[in-house]
């Protein structure tokens, strides 16, 4: 397995040519921030998952494929959003410590704006194109979801009936049905 090395080395060594060295500024520093040079975090969010997967396949056969590469893609670029969000969260935090101090927007490699914000705009729409692509291979996982409007907007309507209702015709869910 390929032993990764930091980022920096990891793109300066690649045979893209980059027409100005601040490009390759700027996709190194990109990269440190969804932390593409330490995979861990990616495959502790993965194996779980497989394994699910895996577990789910009938049978004596094997696990599809098609939906591990799916799950694996996922799991990478939402880890990356997780730690691209951490990081313009914590950045004046991080700044003071010493162990965090070299992260991209505490240094000043990578600005807040527009750069990390439309970074984190693109891991956010990879993660949803993953997520659309897992509604069209399956059953919709979304339809318990839909029940949630409906409890969201009891609490309000229970406010507004005491209000309006007399005091005598007051009905709760359980009485009207």
């Amino acid at each position: 397995m390929m032993r990764f090395r930091t980022v920096r080395r990891l793109v300066a060594s690649s045979c893209v040519r980059w027409r100005h060295s601040s490009s390759q500024r700027k996709v190194a520093g990109l990269l440190a921030l969804a932390r593409v040079d330490r995979p861990e975090g990616s495959l502790l969010l993965y194996w779980p998952g497989a394994w699910s997967i895996a577990l789910a396949a009938a049978p004596g056969a094997p696990p599809d494929v098609a939906l591990l590469t799916l799950f694996g893609v996922g799991a990478f670029v939402m880890r990356g959003a997780g730690c691209t969000i951490n990081d313009m969260w914590d950045r004046d935090f991080d700044r003071r410590v010493e162990r965090t101090r070299g992260r991209p927007i505490a240094a000043g490699d990578v600005p807040l704006w527009p750069d990390a914000t439309l970074f984190l705009g693109a891991q956010l729409s990879a993660g949803l194109a993953v997520r659309v692509l897992r509604f069209a291979r399956a059953v919709p996982s979304f339809l318990p979801f839909l029940s949630v409007g409906p409890h969201a907007a009891q609490h309000p309507v229970d406010r507004l009936r005491r209000r309006v209702a007399p005091a005598g015709r007051r009905l709760s869910v359980g009485e009207a049905v």
